[in-house]
């Protein structure tokens, strides 16, 4: 038995599998077994994992006789034999510590599922790379090193995050509990009912606060910008719901926190599609079928006002009275809410220079967001914390305001935290810059929204 079992399913990735495969060969933890399952891939990726199995006893590859993500990683964990199981995404790659960072912590806590902070990373077409970091402790509420258990998820004390990629999980765990995916055609949100699965069955998981892995959001293929999208989540939420019930699952928390991830899922993949791109004509179809599934859930008292995020909850009672009335609501949502981004960014790329007042994380999610959409009138950085001045984010400066002013007088000043707004503005005013160069930044900062690739199709 090795200690990790790394998963690598592909299908016509020959532009990413080089680096993919190569970021787990240099693993500081030796003691690992590499899985590729390859499900026909016509455009190089073959060729290129066959020339890594001559070189490396550690790689097997497996030939998958069906294009379903889901029946390729099933088949990934019938044959591994570590004591865990890691995922990569074959056009993600990671960092050289991850699988021993991920290993050490899950041994030493005795853990079904060991997780790590990740990116979300593009690439523009000058070859710079973006990075926005995704931290379990901002986004989903978690303590690093500290010990959670199902119970947790169901009590929403914290909250799934939606990747299943950034962790190992024990082999045992899946075989105890039959943990499979879903194996439906192609590569589209398989992994909902896996994720659901470990999260609400796992009895002892750990993260810790390290970014092991880079997820990629410039591949204009993967799923999530599939016109599908809402058809695909309808089909794993009802086979996720399936597979609890044939468990018979009786605790109705666990199925209130699965409603309110359905939820989640039927609605805001939707919304962004909505905004950037065209949904398939069967979405009006799926979403009278999620209509139905939602009346169940209310009626069975699983979904309710009552613990279910406003919004969501707004939206599934738009739904439950009638299809019509929730796409009505959500094409005119879409609009506004694409016409606000679309605005900003015109809004800025008119300025001749931009300086980022906070070099942080939002003012990271908003260089990437801009930078994404082809803005290059970003000069600097500016920050009042030393540590920072002097750094380099992306490679843009990091300089101190009052050099700020002296350097970009003419400059729009984006004050990334409304926290920070009142303090930054009244900095800047008295050193002469007008408000009307002076702005707060308006939009989300969330690492999904600010690599969102469809944006900058439709600029």
């Amino acid at each position: 038995m090795c200690k990790v079992s790394v998963i690598m399913p592909s299908l016509n990735v020959g532009l990413y599998i080089g680096e993919s495969i190569a970021s787990v060969l240099c693993q500081t933890i030796k003691d690992i077994e590499i899985i590729c399952v390859d499900a026909g891939s016509t455009d190089g990726t073959l060729e290129i994992l066959e020339s890594y199995v001559a070189e490396d006893k550690r790689i097997r590859l497996i030939h998958s006789d069906r294009k379903s993500y889901g029946y390729q990683m099933n088949l990934g964990i019938s044959e591994a034999a570590g004591e865990y199981i890691g995922i990569l995404e074959t056009d993600d790659y990671i960092e050289p510590y991850m699988y021993e960072t991920l290993y050490d912590m899950a041994v030493s806590q005795e853990a079904d599922i060991s997780k790590a902070d990740f990116d979300l990373f593009t690439e523009t077409e000058t070859g710079e790379r973006i990075f926005v970091p995704y931290s379990l402790a901002r986004l989903n509420r978690v303590e690093y090193e500290k010990l959670y258990s199902c119970e947790d998820y169901i009590d929403e004390r914290i909250k799934p995050e939606c990747y299943i990629w950034n962790a190992i999980y024990r082999r045992g765990f899946l075989h105890e509990n039959s943990v499979r995916f879903n194996e439906t055609p192609g590569a589209s949100f398989q992994d909902f009912s896996f994720r659901y699965m470990t999260a609400f069955f796992a009895k002892r998981i750990v993260a810790v606060k390290r970014v092991c892995y880079h997820y990629r959001r410039d591949n204009s293929e993967a799923s999530t910008y599939h016109p599908k999208t809402v058809e695909y989540n309808l089909r794993e939420s009802k086979y996720t719901l399936a597979q609890f019930r044939d468990r018979q699952v009786t605790d109705k928390r666990l199925y209130r926190a699965l409603a309110n991830e359905i939820a989640e899922f039927a609605f805001w993949p939707y919304m962004e599609l909505l905004k950037w791109g065209e949904p398939a004509a069967s979405t009006a179809a799926a979403y009278e079928s999620y209509r139905s599934l939602f009346v169940e859930l209310i009626d069975m008292g699983y979904a309710a006002k009552e613990g279910m995020n406003p919004d969501l909850w707004k939206d599934v009672r738009l739904l439950s009275e009638g299809t019509d009335v929730y796409l009505g609501y959500a094409r005119v949502t879409a609009e506004i809410e694409r016409e606000d981004v679309l605005r900003y960014l015109d809004y800025v790329e008119d300025k001749d220079s931009v300086v980022i007042f906070g070099a942080g994380i939002r003012g990271n999610a908003i260089y990437a967001l801009l930078r994404n959409n082809g803005e290059d009138n970003i000069k600097a950085f500016c920050d009042n914390d030393t540590a920072k001045v002097g750094t380099m984010r992306y490679g843009t400066e990091v300089i101190a305001p009052d050099e700020a002013v002296e350097k970009y007088r003419k400059a729009l000043y984006i004050i990334s935290s409304p926290s920070m707004y009142e303090q930054a503005r009244s900095q800047l005013y008295a050193r002469g810059i007008p408000d009307k160069q002076i702005a707060a930044y308006p939009l989300s900062v969330h690492p999904l929204f600010c690599t969102n690739r469809m944006v900058i199709r439709n600029r």
